[in-house]
């Protein structure tokens, strides 16, 4: 009694100027309190299990738990509303907005649990849609609410029509069919919500709906996190992870998004799995635009395991991470007829079975990389099909592992490679945060395209920090924050440098393969001075004198082909290379493999 007498003390501030009608003190059901109420009514809800399906009515009141009066989240799954109805077996949605209700009705603070949903009319007969809440020409505010363990044939969770609702703070989590469906023109805004588990889409975009996310983490659900068939797609601070489909597309499906271009703007793609192409995204016929973004151990049985760019998909990259993903081909990007733009994108530990290629292009793609870096992935860096029509590819301010030389075009197409590429290791920083951020050494730091204007780059890079600085933008992802320099000034290290050799390991029988039969091993020079570099076995004896001469201040690069001074191939193992000057001693090791 004291604690009814307390909550009842807290409702008078609040409700001084509108009816309240307390479920149950005044009315056994919440429909009864529904009935007799008017506009801007509150109909307020003791903690229990009701046993009923509620229909707004058309009317625009609140209907809420205690949680509206605490903002005490406990109350949610303890106030319950479960369209089970031993005594009305037919099938049922649990809550209704049919009848245009607006913005000012709203469902706040309930657990919404075993709806069957409604029955209507299809092309091939009656389905069942809504298990949780059916919403139709209306456009309410749900906050609050957990919807779980409903089903149906569409939209198990929620299912919306011609709508314009508000969804905040939601779970919806294990209904059968999709946790969220919009259909025939419907405009949803979904924020701080979570959406999991559901035994089909997370959520079922078409017929011209739009869809507006915002820190929304969507995972673990069937047939794609996101399947989207409308006409505008906004998503920024969503983390899609762990979500499947048998088909395409499984953190992102995407298709005939011909009028608008997605956005996804610091997100997480991670750890979906398709078991055709685009592991962590599949777009067609659209042109998204991808900013600040991680796409990380995403799978394709087939293609794409990062993303797939099909049919005239122009997608644009920027600020992005392609980490650790996997497919046959084209494990970080797959570019089927399509124009891809990469601005300052990062791949890396990306891998394809059992041969294949980082970026793959066919069917007549046009590809654009600026600013990025590929390295250290376990397949070749980029390849053009052999088969129909011809690809191209513009490379400029660069760093690709292997250089023009590593580029398989399978006389399908031309690469144009411009000013700024280099294929020096970048030295990634490898920290736990942001391991492909880079060292203050890196031969990617302040080297990019001088004159940034013109890519009309975020303010800040994948780690928060300021994109440009310095004065020069660096390569990859990631800023970095200790370097910089003077746009004016010619760029030479004040130190000595040894680069890590590329590749690394190496192995000289691969020749004729694909695989270079050397390694490089780069250097850059403060001054003038005296260099010698030398390769030396594990036991500490010369094998190998590379360089034994003045050089001036610039960066330098030696090829070492794997063997010794009387040109004998040297077995394999760890090998040490040291560049000494006058001044300055530098010590790296590299593996050499037979």
């Amino acid at each position: 009694m004291k604690i009814v007498f307390t909550f009842f003390i807290c409702l008078i501030p609040v409700f001084l100027l509108s009816t309240v009608i307390q479920i149950p003190n005044h009315y056994t059901t919440i429909q009864e309190g529904i009935d007799v109420s008017v506009e801007g009514d509150t109909v307020l809800v003791l903690p229990g299990i009701y046993y009923e399906n509620i229909d707004y009515n058309g009317k625009n009141i609140t209907v809420a738990s205690a949680y509206l009066i605490t903002q005490d989240s406990t109350w949610i799954p303890l106030t319950i509303i479960d369209g089970s109805q031993p005594s009305d077996p037919d099938h049922t949605s649990v809550v209704y907005f049919r009848n245009e209700e607006d913005s000012t009705a709203s469902l706040i603070g309930f657990t919404i649990t075993n709806g069957s949903g409604t029955s209507i009319a299809g092309p091939h007969g009656y389905f069942y849609v809504g298990g949780g809440i059916y919403v139709n020409n209306s456009s309410p505010r749900i906050a609050n609410v957990n919807i779980v363990d409903n089903s149906a044939y569409v939209g198990g969770g929620i299912y919306l029509e011609q709508s314009s609702p508000i969804l905040h703070n939601l779970l919806i989590e294990n209904n059968n069919g999709e946790g969220i469906y919009c259909f025939h023109n419907t405009s949803i805004i979904i924020g701080y919500s979570t959406i999991r588990s559901n035994s089909d889409s997370g959520i079922y975009c078409s017929s011209l709906s739009s869809l507006y996310l915002d820190h929304v983490k969507i995972s673990n659900n069937s047939n794609s996190g996101i399947k989207f068939l409308g006409s505008f797609l906004n998503m920024k601070n969503v983390t899609l992870c762990q979500n499947t489909t048998n088909t395409e597309g499984g953190g992102i499906y995407c298709d005939t998004c011909l009028d608008s271009s997605p956005i996804i703007e610091n997100c997480i793609i991670a750890l979906n799995q398709a078991a055709d192409g685009g592991g962590g995204a599949l777009f067609h016929h659209c042109s998204p635009i991808i900013v600040n973004t991680k796409i990380i151990q995403n799978f394709a049985t087939g293609w794409g395991g990062g993303i797939s760019a099909n049919e005239y998909s122009d997608i644009t990259l920027k600020n992005v991470l392609i980490a650790g993903n996997s497919a046959t081909d084209g494990a970080g990007i797959y570019c089927d007829a399509s124009n891809p733009t990469l601005i300052n994108v990062t791949f890396s530990e990306n891998s394809t079975y059992p041969e294949g290629n980082v970026i793959f292009c066919r069917d007549g793609s046009n590809t654009m990389l600026k600013n990025c870096i590929l390295w250290n992935n376990l397949s070749n860096e980029i390849a053009f099909c052999p088969d129909n029509s011809e690809n191209t590819i513009e490379i400029s301010y660069s760093d690709i592992q292997g250089g023009e030389e590593w580029i398989e075009t399978n006389d399908n197409g031309t690469v144009y490679w411009l000013d700024g590429n280099l294929a020096e290791n970048p030295l990634f920083l490898e920290s736990e945060d942001n391991p492909f951020s880079l060292q203050d050494l890196s031969p990617c730091v302040n080297i990019g395209i001088p004159d940034t204007t013109g890519l009309n780059l975020p303010e800040l890079d994948l780690a928060g920090d300021p994109r440009v600085y310095g004065g020069r933008i660096d390569m990859g992802a990631y800023e970095n924050q200790n370097v910089v320099v003077n746009v004016n000034e010619n760029i030479i290290p004040s130190v000595t440098i040894l680069h890590q050799n590329y590749p690394n390991p190496f192995n000289p029988a691969a020749a004729g393969v694909g695989r270079s039969s050397s390694t490089v091993i780069g250097y850059q020079l403060s001054e003038i001075n005296e260099v010698s570099l030398k390769i030396y076995n594990i036991k500490g004896q010369i094998i190998k004198t590379l360089v034994n001469d003045t050089k001036s201040a610039d960066k330098h690069s030696v090829i070492w082909d794997g063997r010794d001074d009387k040109n004998r191939p040297v077995p394999s193992g760890i090998y040490l290379y040291i560049l000494s000057t006058k001044d300055d001693l530098k010590i790296r090791k590299m593996v050499l493999l037979r």
